[in-house]
Order: structure tokens, then sequence, then C-alpha cells
């Protein structure tokens, strides 16, 4: 049996720590998410597409690619959630957007660890995150002209 390599301890003693904080699982927090609203719902749904993607990167690296794009899949819906209830209510948009906009970030580099086959669905739900974050950017900052892709 090999070792761990003391800055690889700290990073798993770290980790763990962080999960005995919150203390909530995902399907807590998804409960959460689903009985409040407004702003604080906004924010409890941007946490869920969150750790969504981080369940899909789980996922895709125990080699369970399906329950990965599944996972991925569910991590849109509850940033199109999120933007939903920080628009209707006009609460924490800024908060959503930036919390979309760090989710979209890390889904992009999860993809280019992927395989060639695998990365296309995740590319188009990068791309469905950031016009997500441009909807609340438009809400926030008014209408804005973009180049066109």
């Amino acid at each position: 049996m090999r070792a761990l390599h003391p800055s690889s301890a700290v990073l798993l003693l770290a980790s763990l720590a962080c999960l005995g904080q919150t203390g909530v699982t995902l399907a807590e927090l998804e409960a959460k998410a689903g009985a409040n609203s407004g702003g604080d719902q906004a924010m409890l749904c941007a946490r869920v597409a969150r750790e969504k993607v981080e369940l899909a990167n789980q996922h895709f690296t125990d080699g369970r690619v399906d329950e990965g794009h599944a996972a991925v899949r569910d991590a849109v819906a509850y940033a199109e959630k999120a933007r939903d209830a920080a628009l209707s209510s006009k609460k924490k948009l800024k908060q959503t957007e930036m919390s979309i906009r760090k989710t979209a970030h890390r889904l992009n580099d999860i993809g280019k660890t992927l395989a060639i086959d695998d990365r296309p669905a995740v590319e188009q739900a990068v791309k469905e995150l950031e016009h997500i974050q441009d909807q609340l950017l438009d809400a926030m900052f008014g209408e804005r002209k973009r180049p066109q892709p």
C-alpha cells in the first residue's frame, strides 16, 4: 500500500473539514432550494448547480460518463432556476451571476479533461451557463450589444 504524500494528506483533511462544516447533503440542499423563494432560492439553486458540477466531475473521474452527463444537465437546470428566482425577485442578481460564472468556468475546466467524444455535451452546457450569466448581467446593467459568434 502506498502512503499519501504529505501535501495530499493536507488537502484531504481540508476537504473533509469543509464537508463537516457545511453538514448539508446535496439532497437537503435541493430540498431547501425548492422550499425557499426569491433571492434565497436563487443562491441555493446556484449552489446546487455548483455541487452538481462537482458531482459530474466525480462521475467522469470514476468512468460513469452517463451519470456525469446527467449531473451536468441537472446543473444547467438548477442554474436556470437560480436565474429565474433572481430575475423575478430582483434580489441577489450579482451574487447569482458570480456563482454561475464560477460554475461555468469550473465546468469548462472539467470538459477539457474529458475524452473527445464526451466534450460536446459539456461544451454546450457551458454555453448555456454563459447565456444564463449574460441574462443576469442584462438584468443588472441593461441590454448590451454582443459580438455574434
